[in-house]
């Protein structure tokens, strides 16, 4: 009888328990997810603004917006983005090209949307819009108003349009391999009730979180999918009988370790998203209104140390710049390591130039790691954010400090910017629109950059190097010249090429290592071609010593110039 009651009582314990645990976690689970589906919205709500901003300050114009166009790089779920004049031709960017347009769309599901955002002057946020038969589509709709003196004059709207799908999946709501949660998520407004995505069934006292977009009230509510009875725990407390008081107690011990594994990184030590944040929330609580910086981080070419060492020297980095953000910024400082190489980090401060300084001394100083017996340096870039001064929301703070991330990482990394209204604009960046593959494939010549070794082994060739030597394409080049460069040169003169080449760098006013040489090739098609080159010799951080080369037909060029 003893056994039996010990069994009773264990089983209720542990499904109270059970019970209180899966709403916990659930209830942390729809807030965590609809705190992404909000970044999500809020960026779309911040570029509609730097946009709306960039306008204004422009009386008008939008020859200033080329910049947006990277908007569509750094959030995929953007496809379209479009600045729509009440007079004139439309500014826009898609990554849809069977989009309509989206002055079609203000006369068509959007007509109630504009006129209400261009009645209230606010922007206006409109879900499951069926645009095309691939997709369902959400958008944020911004009028845009001159002022001056006089008036405020009514110039267009910007519209901003995303996959409803991708959000909803990126921000983890929904996804493709299933979920051990029924979900539903309404939006309320306006007295009306409208579902956005909903699997199995919920009730209203399940675990729930709500946020407030646009003036509407946004509700996840989720349940496991198999119910609150666990079979299977109330089988093996049965099972245990009279031990169910020992078996509580190491179950109660397991999950104490368990609170605290689930906000922690595994591989850093660091909080994870979900500790960072209760970490980060306790603070504000406790020190309401103290400042504080918000700066988001990444690796610098972190994929080139995967790629080129292997993930064991990426997981080394990672500890290595964690062991920098503790020396540099403090223990009092919280890190949340985000995934991958991104970072979150939550700094009080007294003193705004100490913060700043520490920044600047972290990007601008290499990190170091041991790979393949040697040291190689890498370096980080950050964007910032700062609490209470540029916003009081936690979330918003960090989207804020990852949009000025993203501007340093346009402008050439290894340093740190403060989030403002420019960030998006393209002002003195030309340059940004470029990208290595772009520049290399236009050069005017064959471009080589081969290894500082006996047989200057070949690592990359551009389009003009591969059409030059009558090649197909890159693997065809490196099949024909078994890819090394010497095996391009037209048959003995090879070792005369070689003293020349080492007589140049030898020579003690020649610090550039830069050799000029004139020989010939060897087509694949066996044409001879006399060739002019330049090259230089330079240490690169992951390959060693490696030999650039460009070079270009001269008998192409004496021809144009007695042209």
């Amino acid at each position: 009888m003893c056994g039996l009651f010990l069994t009773f009582l264990a089983d209720m314990a542990l499904y109270r328990a059970d019970v209180r645990m899966e709403r916990e976690v659930l209830t942390s689970s729809a807030e965590r997810r609809l705190n992404n589906f909000y970044e999500y919205v809020y960026r779309y709500e911040t570029a509609a603004d730097i946009i709306d901003s960039t306008v204004q300050n422009s009386e008008g114009r939008t020859d200033g917006l080329g910049g947006m166009s990277r908007l569509l790089e750094i959030d995929r779920s953007i496809r379209l983005i479009e600045v729509i004049p009440a007079e004139g031709d439309s500014t826009w960017f898609s990554a849809d090209r069977w989009l309509g347009s989206g002055r079609s769309m203000l006369e068509g599901p959007l007509k109630e949307a504009a006129l209400e955002a261009r009645r209230e002057r606010k922007s206006v946020m409109v879900d499951s819009l069926s645009l095309d038969h691939e997709r369902t589509y959400m958008a944020v709709l911004q009028p845009i108003f001159l002022e001056d003196r006089a008036s405020s004059l009514f110039w267009g709207y910007v519209l901003i349009l995303g996959s409803q799908e991708s959000v909803l999946r990126n921000s983890n709501i929904v996804h493709d391999d299933g979920m051990r949660e029924d979900y539903r998520l309404v939006r309320e407004g306006n007295g009306t009730e409208h579902v956005l995505a909903e699997e199995g069934t919920v009730s209203r006292g399940d675990p729930s979180a709500s946020v407030n977009i646009g003036g509407d009230r946004w509700t996840l509510t989720l349940r496991p999918s198999q119910g609150w009875l666990n079979m299977q725990t109330l089988f093996l407390a049965t099972l245990c009988g009279i031990m169910g008081s020992v078996f509580i107690s190491l179950l109660w011990k397991k999950n104490r370790i368990l609170k605290v594994i689930g906000g922690t990184d595994s591989l850093t030590g660091v909080y994870n998203r979900k500790g960072g944040d209760k970490a980060v929330a306790a603070y504000l609580k406790a020190h309401p209104g103290e400042p504080a910086m918000v700066m988001a981080l990444d690796i610098d070419n972190f994929k080139l140390i995967n790629d080129v060492y292997g993930h064991g020297a990426g997981d080394r980095a990672l500890k290595v710049l964690v062991r920098d953000m503790r020396r540099i910024f403090g223990r009092e400082t919280i890190i949340t390591r985000n995934g991958g190489d991104e970072f979150i980090l939550f700094h009080p401060f007294r003193n705004k130039e100490d913060v700043e300084n520490k920044m600047t001394r972290f990007t601008e100083k290499p990190h170091i790691i041991q790979a393949d017996g040697r040291d190689v340096p890498f370096h980080s870039s950050m964007g910032c954010a700062e609490y209470p001064l540029q916003g009081r929301e936690y979330g918003k703070l960090c989207v804020r400090a990852d949009f000025a991330l993203y501007a340093v990482k346009l402008n050439g990394k290894a340093g740190w910017r403060r989030f403002d209204d420019t960030v998006a604009e393209n002002k003195h960046r030309t340059q940004f629109g470029f990208n290595l593959s772009e520049v290399a494939g236009s050069m005017p010549g064959g471009m080589l950059v081969c290894k500082a070794t006996e047989d200057q082994e070949i690592l990359f060739a551009n389009r003009g190097m591969i059409d030059l030597l009558e090649c197909d394409s890159f693997e065809d080049f490196m099949h024909y010249t078994g890819g090394t460069f010497f095996s391009i040169l037209y048959p003995g003169e090879e070792e005369a090429l070689k003293k020349e080449f080492q007589r140049q760098l030898d020579s003690r006013d020649n610090e550039k290592q830069t050799d000029f040489l004139t020989f010939r090739i060897v087509t694949k098609k066996g044409r001879v071609i006399t060739v002019e080159d330049v090259g230089r010799k330079k240490e690169n951080p992951f390959y060693g010593e490696l030999y650039y080369i460009f070079m270009y037909d001269r008998a192409e060029r004496e021809e144009r110039q007695r042209g």
